[in-house]
């Protein structure tokens, strides 16, 4: 055996028992009043700027890296006061909402919609805006018992360094818990590089950037905010199927230089570049809810971007044999970017590799050179499939002619069965769902007439993009087949607060946030039914 690949291989093993142990120890640590100085001062701003040169894979800095990427922070100092929500139409219950804040960027705002509903209205300039609308999608999410935080920011200068989900609790009363998914160290976050190619260059436009690198802490990820106390806090990482430290440091490619200057001067979307340490995670918490017997496990999930789709299957499936032993009831949330695409940095050699990978796209090429005009086919079997796709990124998949990439994911959730025999309510009852619709996943995620409402809009010269992103996928109470009644925590009403989000001068994210309501102690289907009609 080689010498240098004997170093390899005690390199990776030495990082995979260190990643071991704090995973372990990462389960154990589950309860405390707070911890938060513990993980942000674990890692000093000389050691990020370390980070920021090259991976680490063992000795003490990769320790204490380790010790932040699996430690949750907690704080159970909220108030408690347990407000359970009650409706004339399903009773008792909880409401959860999901929100991908965009790294908290406006959580002044943000902090307003529960403070001060009044004054926020103040703020919407648009005459067209409907405020009654708006007006009642504030009160919607002022009512959420429980809350998923994606893409949340701690000790950076772009949310001013603050701890964008422990502000937002203590201006609740929330408990809340927090995992890191990422340590930022790009260079230009840390002020020791150009900002050419990161969103400094968009943040501070004519400002002279300039680092605290006292406060600077580098933290990013999900959150969990809860009336109720967070306990059996831990972290998941998912796979790494995309590098964000060795892929997004590389020189920019002759390729991916040229998509983004188009897309900077075609269709003026900045294009940033994030060098990061660490991975994409799930964090679960369970929390005890007065009027049920058993505890309910949260997942605040976040699935890769920077990936095509099979591999935002794969981090699913993973996370699925993780949980499947749970034997409560399960309510998992977050940002899943089911775009049915790839949003990571390309190259000639890689678009070549990802479509000789792709049996489908080696049929299109028989199938186009084989029928005339097959420009023309071309053309416009892309444009019907992403109307067809884009806003229901669980629609059939039809392969060559109309594919869905995404659709495997949902399969498998929608397939998946826990060791009780639980699984994730599908369900699409028009009197179940906020707008009468009678679709797949109606019943937790608000349906449109063609698709979902979407959660993520951006807008482009030629058209506007509309994805749903974000999902709640709710596992009530194990249902007895026998039985006419509405278990416990069977999800309904399921809505989109696209309206409030987007009522401002800028939107409060780039993703809207979405809520789902839970029963402590439903009617039967057919006491419901009667009610509605």
């Amino acid at each position: 055996m080689k010498t240098g690949f004997k170093k390899t291989l005690f390199i990776f093993l030495l990082g995979f028992v260190a990643s071991t142990q704090f995973l372990q120890f990462s389960q154990a640590k589950t309860e405390t009043n707070s911890n938060i100085s513990d993980i942000t001062n674990k890692l000093s701003f000389g050691d990020l700027v370390t980070l920021s040169k090259s991976e680490v894979y063992y000795g003490n800095l990769r320790s204490r890296l380790n010790y932040v990427l699996y430690n949750p922070i907690i704080d159970n100092s909220g108030k408690n006061n347990i407000l359970i929500n009650n409706e004339k139409q399903i009773g008792d219950f909880i409401r959860v909402a999901e929100w991908n804040i965009g790294r908290g960027l406006h959580i002044d705002y943000i902090k307003l919609l529960f403070t001060s509903p009044d004054e926020i209205m103040k703020k919407i300039s648009d005459q067209k805006v409907d405020k009654k609308k708006v007006k009642q999608q504030i009160e919607i999410l002022k009512k959420a018992n429980i809350i998923v935080l994606n893409e949340v920011d701690i000790g950076m200068p772009r949310t001013g360094y603050k701890n964008i989900a422990g502000e937002l609790a203590k201006t609740l009363g929330y408990n809340y818990a927090f995992g890191v998914e990422f340590v930022e160290v790009d260079p230009a976050h840390l002020g020791l590089e150009d900002n050419e190619y990161s969103e400094e260059r968009i943040l501070f436009p004519n400002k002279k950037y300039v680092v605290d690198k006292k406060k600077y802490k580098g933290l990013h990820g999900n959150a969990i905010l809860s009336q109720f106390p967070l306990k059996n806090v831990r972290i998941r990482r998912l796979p790494n199927y995309y590098d964000w430290f060795g892929s997004e440091k590389m020189k920019v490619t002759e390729i991916e230089y040229i998509r983004r200057e188009a897309a900077e001067k075609i269709f003026k979307e900045d294009v940033i570049r994030e060098i990061r340490q660490g991975s994409r995670i799930a964090l679960l918490a369970d929390v005890e809810i007065p009027g049920l017997k058993q505890p309910v496990t949260i997942i605040a999930a976040h699935l890769e971007n920077r990936v095509i789709p099979k591999y935002r299957y794969e981090q699913i499936k993973i996370l699925l044999d993780e949980i499947k032993n749970i034997d409560n009831p399960v309510i998992m949330a977050g940002d899943f970017n089911t775009t049915s695409s790839d949003g990571s940095p390309t190259s000639i050699k890689r678009e070549l590799h990802k479509r000789l990978e792709d049996p489908q796209f080696i049929a299109k090429q028989i199938l186009y050179y084989a029928v005339p005009y097959s420009f023309a086919v071309s053309t416009a079997d892309a444009v019907s499939t992403a109307l067809r796709v884009y806003k229901n990124p669980a629609v059939a998949n039809i392969p060559v002619i109309s594919p869905n990439k995404e659709r495997k994911l949902f399969l498998a959730l929608q397939n998946f069965k826990f060791t009780d025999g639980g699984k994730f309510d599908f369900s699409g009852n028009k009197y179940k769902s906020s707008n009468g619709r009678n679709h797949l996943l109606a019943n937790s995620n608000q349906r449109d007439l063609r698709g979902f409402t979407p959660t993520f809009i951006f807008q482009r010269p030629f058209f506007i993009g509309k994805y749903k992103l974000d999902w709640i996928f709710v596992k009530p109470s194990v249902k007895d087949s026998k039985s006419d009644k509405i278990v416990e925590l069977e999800p309904f009403y399921g809505r989109t607060l696209l309206e409030m989000n987007y009522a401002f001068d800028k939107p409060l994210s780039d993703h809207s946030p979405i809520t789902v309501d839970l029963p402590l102690n439903p009617p039967s289907a057919t006491e419901l039914k009667a009610k509605k009609l």
